[in-house]
């Protein structure tokens, strides 16, 4: 597709490597940046993020929090439980929010490649 820029995640915060592969994938490391147009095809490999430095703390009190809009259907679980499930998932959900709230915003997330 174009270029690959590797992130290794071995020993880093999740938000450092999240907002790093956000950073790319915008495309304002580049300067031709233009917040309304897609960048040159950068794809973003994030490799090792099962050796990522996570603090405990917020392993057991951030919560995932989903609901199906029938009353009393609220799920909740904790990060650490959804980590241990789909780390992969849960790392492209914290890109996910931090790309703007665009109609760009899901191309974008086409484009990066997470492995364990």
């Amino acid at each position: 597709m174009g270029k690959i820029y590797t992130i290794d995640a071995t020993g880093k915060s999740i938000g450092r490597v999240a907002s790093e592969a956000a950073l790319v994938l915008q495309g304002k490391r580049l300067v031709t940046y233009r917040p309304d147009r897609l960048p040159t095809p950068f794809q973003v490999e994030v490799k090792n993020i099962s050796s990522m430095r996570i603090v405990m703390r917020k392993m057991r009190e951030v919560h995932h929090r989903s609901h199906s809009q029938y009353p009393g259907a609220l799920r909740e679980t904790t990060f650490e439980q959804a980590f241990k499930k789909n780390p992969e998932a849960m790392v492209r959900r914290i890109v996910e929010k931090m790309l703007p709230k665009n109609r760009l915003s899901q191309h974008l997330l086409k484009r990066i490649i997470i492995s364990r």
